[in-house]
């Protein structure tokens, strides 16, 4: 195992395949790999290999030798590789960064995981990092240091947050319709949602403008509800979606009637009526 930089997995699957003559070679996605288990005191181990059913082989295991990746011998025990992280409270939590900085495949099952909290606050961190006796490539260990930078919130996040902008125009003696009826539940006025697409100039209108508007007096108390044909507003529409066609549509529901461009009596914005079929 000397290509450290390799996927292990397929550089394993590539070595047997080179060192036998099989009719069908192997790859990462026909097999499947056991646990390592040490064989005498030279450092070899053994692994089951596994065949994955109607990929080739028949789940019968093969056993194969091998040596693993020593990490002491890698570097040498001479050589203290140091690394510039950002803070975290476990070894474990920071392995994508060692493997990148360092060309290694390492993931939680090939190392013992080291908990960082007893360094507190310690700029520079030195610890062991020591292979896992089952770890199906590696063995050994060697000295890592961190030096650690705590990120801070000040210095990533904007002091703008547009997510939390106004979701229709802002005009005094106005209620906006997207807060007014976004979060209501109107499937009792489901027969009453019908839409007449050709109404308004082809804008659309409610089939039953007056029924709809007593409606919501009637069960939501919203006064004075405007049609969208006494709408000035040439872009004005109602329109009946599938909620998940529609970007700012409560998904809880199925289907959504969206009144735009409303600006008639104290209402402006964009109205939604959501409901759910039978």
């Amino acid at each position: 195992m000397e290509r450290f930089y390799k996927n292990t997995k397929e550089q394993l699957v590539d070595s047997i395949n080179a060192l036998n003559t099989l009719p069908i070679p192997l790859t990462v996605d026909t097999v499947l790999l056991g646990d390592a288990t040490p064989v005498g005191n030279d450092g070899l181990v053994e692994v089951g290999v596994r065949g994955i059913f109607d990929r080739g082989y028949r789940k019968s295991t093969a056993k194969v030798t091998y040596s693993r990746l020593d990490l002491g011998r890698l570097f040498s025990g001479i050589v203290n590789p140091s690394i510039t992280t950002l803070s975290q409270s476990s070894l474990h939590r920071l392995l994508h960064r060692v493997n990148a900085l360092l060309g290694l495949r390492l993931t939680a099952s090939d190392v013992s995981d080291i908990d960082f909290t007893p360094h507190g606050q310690d700029i520079t961190v030195s610890v062991t990092i020591t292979a896992s006796p089952t770890s199906t490539y590696y063995s050994g260990s060697f000295t890592l240091t961190f030096n650690r930078r705590w990120l801070l919130l000040n210095e990533v996040v904007k002091p703008t947050v547009l997510a939390f902008n106004h979701p229709d125009p802002i005009l005094k003696d106005h209620v906006s319709v997207g807060l007014l009826t976004w979060g209501k539940d109107f499937t009792n006025l489901r027969s009453l949602l019908a839409v007449n697409p050709q109404a308004a100039d082809y804008r659309g209108d409610w089939t039953n403008y007056a029924a709809f508007r007593d409606g919501l007096l009637e069960h939501y108390n919203i006064l004075s509800w405007p049609s969208n044909a006494v709408s000035s507003r040439l872009e004005s529409t109602v329109k009946d979606y599938a909620t998940h066609e529609v970007e700012r549509s409560n998904l809880d529901f199925q289907r959504v009637v969206v009144q735009t461009g409303i600006r008639e009596r104290e209402y402006v914005g964009t109205a939604y009526f959501h409901y759910n079929l039978p």
